[in-house]
């Protein structure tokens, strides 16, 4: 007589070959997740995995790491499948306008010549959906994941107990706060003074900063900050808390510029700490009648293809998305192969690009 505990493995089994049965999957075609057939069953992961491993020795099923469980094809197929290694990479956003596309094509570069292979998913600027993702990977086997989270202030926990049960992470951008991990990122400090001390070259006096997002959602905007207060005071530059302006929940650039040009003096010049800022920055200004760069100069970060193309080029500090891309892909690999077993931290040099918007006198010359 089976015991509970081979019941329910039993149960498993059956389930999962009846439902390739009922839904008439084919070789390639994607089983449910652990998690799934947890809920589903109300049976233990434990008991699932087993089963799992159980139908994958009789070729049934294949795992991916990273990827899944999938119906196996014929023996050369699984033996060619065996061999694919994915590494996932979570997104705040999949679009041009973040620097997502150039981080894809650097890891992507690297991985293609490597055998491994690129997964990119998005959390939609969304913590709780970022958290789902993270979760969701980790199920189907994702041993290493690069991830550009959504806020340094968000997840700390989740990214901990990962790692705590051997998930490792390569984090760029941004990384959760109070967590040791691995991370690429462009040099913010020396980004912030580029920009600033630009700035100040070009005849500004009272420099403001400006960023739509919360300081507390990001590491790299307080190291831009404080990059920014080092060429003030290299300057002699008057640093004033009410020439800072980062936004509240829901606050818009129209009522960051409005305070600052609200006061007795108002700033000469804008640091945005991005490009997005920078160009709503422009278009704001630009509808109250004030003229770029002949009443304020402004100042980005990124070198987004939308500074180039507004009405005012838009003089800004380039990161290196492709490398920070790269980079990551890089450490990914090597964690997921056993080359290394400490902590990787890079940070890639930026560059100033000079253009229209903090003067006449535009040439780049850096």
């Amino acid at each position: 007589m089976q015991n509970r505990g081979e019941t329910k493995y039993a149960m498993v089994m059956a389930y999962l070959l009846n439902y390739i049965k009922e839904y008439h999957l084919v070789a390639g075609d994607k089983l449910p997740t652990e998690m799934q057939l947890v809920e589903e069953l109300g049976i233990s992961r434990i008991t699932i995995q087993r089963a799992i491993r159980n139908l994958q020795q009789q070729g049934v099923v294949r795992r991916v790491q990273g990827g899944g469980t999938y119906v196996a094809g014929d023996a050369g197929e699984q033996a060619e499948d065996k061999e694919l290694q994915f590494i996932p990479f979570v997104l705040t956003n999949d679009n041009d306008y973040t620097g997502a596309l150039d981080y894809i094509q650097g890891a992507d570069s690297y991985l293609s010549n490597h055998s491994y292979y690129l997964t990119v998913h998005s959390s939609h600027k969304n913590a709780e959906e970022e958290c789902e993702v993270i979760r969701r990977l980790v199920e189907d086997g994702a041993k290493c994941i690069i991830v550009q989270p959504f806020a340094s202030s968000e997840n700390y926990f989740l990214y901990f107990q990962m790692m705590q049960k051997g998930v490792d992470f390569v984090f760029v951008d941004r990384m959760p706060k109070n967590l040791v991990a691995n991370w690429v990122m462009c040099d913010n400090i020396t980004g912030g003074y580029l920009a600033a001390k630009h700035l100040a070259k070009c005849g500004a006096k009272r420099i403001g900063l400006v960023s739509l997002d919360p300081i507390a959602s990001a590491y790299s905007l307080e190291q831009r900050k404080a990059g920014y207060q080092l060429a003030l005071q290299e300057e002699r530059l008057p640093y004033r808390e009410e020439y800072i302006q980062f936004a509240n929940e829901g606050e818009e650039i129209k009522e960051l510029i409005d305070r600052l040009l609200g006061l007795p003096e108002p700033p000469d010049a804008l640091f945005c700490a991005n490009d997005i800022t920078a160009v709503d920055a422009l278009n704001y200004l630009q509808s109250i009648h004030r003229e770029v760069p002949e009443d304020i100069l402004i100042m980005g970060f990124d070198n987004l293809s939308i500074t180039q193309s507004a009405s005012v080029p838009i003089s800004t500090i380039e990161q290196p998305f492709f490398k920070i891309g790269y980079e990551a892909a890089r450490i990914a690999r090597k964690l997921l192969s056993g080359e290394r077993d400490y902590i990787a931290q890079e940070i890639l040099p930026v560059k100033l690009q000079k253009r229209m918007s903090t003067g006449k006198n535009f040439k780049n010359n850096s």
